[in-house]
């Protein structure tokens, strides 16, 4: 199985040969011609660009990843995530994506929060002002904290302007400048949830530098002429696979059993869809979604995101505290979580991974044979 066989390649660091892009190549053109129209809406076409297939939502153009196509979100789910991505987004013209599990919208029960991520592809010197003027903007979504460096910095967003400057845009190494991440409050018709954009300055190698802080293949990108980053590449085909399983083993069974299994559980299992789906494995796939849904991961999920939430709390932005604090209060009153309930997740989730790593494992055995 190529995919197996990359991600081997990827675990033992070694380089794949020219074979190999061809035989991704072949993958690729099969998956995508599978997975065509394969939304309810059958809008998703594909396009020129390798792996990638293209719709157009809200007047912009949607490349989305092959294998995230069955459970992509659609109809008016997709409209919103659109529109907070671009309510997110700094620069107008940066390609912003739909990511992780947000790609998902369509299939899961619950949402823990919404993730984007920005390629920045213009000069950085701009990034500062424009995560200050995004922090004053009065809209349904309130900028919380900006992490950059391993410093936290949060409203007044004046201060922005000295410290985070020097942050994002003193640089010594191989990137054009920090990467960082913008947390907020969201107010949308999906709830009132915790969003996060990363934002990543690229420099003329759109794989170099920050590129490598996120993954291509779990991003559906809107963009004009196509997205900034490519499928066809072998080494980071088996990188991403092999992130995903062994991301998966070490939720499922750390080596410190301090951290409670069941909040690990059920990012691991997100993990292992995408690994599913990324081999092809839909029935495989569909079980591991059936896990996901169950109502003891969905009650762990929304106790993740309320926590969350109220963590924000503290530093919700002067001018927008009195109108967010009752909203947040109302998103995560009334809910308790038994201790027998948080104990059935965690066995959930560590059954199922078991079964699909096991598998996964399994499958690995003869992956080096790719005919």
């Amino acid at each position: 199985m190529l995919p197996l066989f990359l991600a081997q390649l990827a675990h033992e660091k070694e380089k794949p040969t020219p074979d190999d892009l061809d035989a991704l190549k072949a993958y690729l053109d099969l998956r995508l011609l599978s997975h065509a129209c394969s939304d309810p809406e059958g809008r998703l076409q594909p396009s020129e660009k390798p792996g990638y297939l293209q719709s157009s939502v809200s007047g912009q153009d949607l490349f989305v990843p092959f294998h995230l196509a069955p459970y992509f979100p659609s109809g008016a789910t997709l409209e919103t995530a659109v529109r907070v991505a671009t309510e997110v987004s700094l620069v107008a013209s940066n390609p912003i994506c739909i990511s992780g599990s947000t790609t998902f919208l369509k299939s899961l029960r619950e949402i823990g929060d919404l993730d984007f991520c920005e390629y920045h592809l213009a000069t950085p010197e701009q990034l500062p002002d424009a995560v200050r003027a995004k922090g004053q903007k009065k809209a349904d979504l309130a900028l919380i904290e900006v992490k950059c460096r391993d410093k936290k910095h949060h409203s007044p967003w004046s201060s922005l302007s000295s410290e985070f400057k020097t942050d994002v845009l003193d640089t010594s190494g191989e990137v054009p400048a920090s990467w960082f991440k913008m947390d907020f409050v969201s107010e949308s018709e999906l709830g009132v949830l915790p969003a996060t954009s990363m934002v990543l300055p690229l420099g003329a190698d759109h794989e170099a530098g920050n590129a490598r802080k996120s993954f291509a293949y779990q991003e559906a990108v809107l963009c004009g002429g196509g997205p900034p980053r490519s499928l066809l590449r072998p080494e980071s085909f088996g990188d991403y696979l092999d992130w995903l399983i062994e991301d998966a083993r070490k939720r499922l069974f750390p080596e410190d059993t301090t951290e409670a299994r069941e909040v690990r559980g059920p990012k691991a299992l997100k993990r292992l869809l995408s690994a599913m789906l990324l081999l092809g494995e839909t029935d495989a796939a569909e079980d591991v979604l059936q896990g996901i849904n169950q109502p003891a991961l969905q009650a762990v999920v929304a106790r993740g995101r309320h926590q969350e939430l109220e963590a924000m709390i503290p530093h919700l932005p002067e001018d927008q505290r009195a109108r967010l604090c009752p909203l947040i209060k109302k998103a995560t009153e009334g809910l308790g979580f038994a201790e027998d309930q948080v104990a059935e997740a965690a066995e959930i989730a560590l059954q199922i991974g078991q079964d699909m790593l096991n598998q996964i494992d399994g499958w690995m055995k003869p992956a080096g044979d790719v005919t």
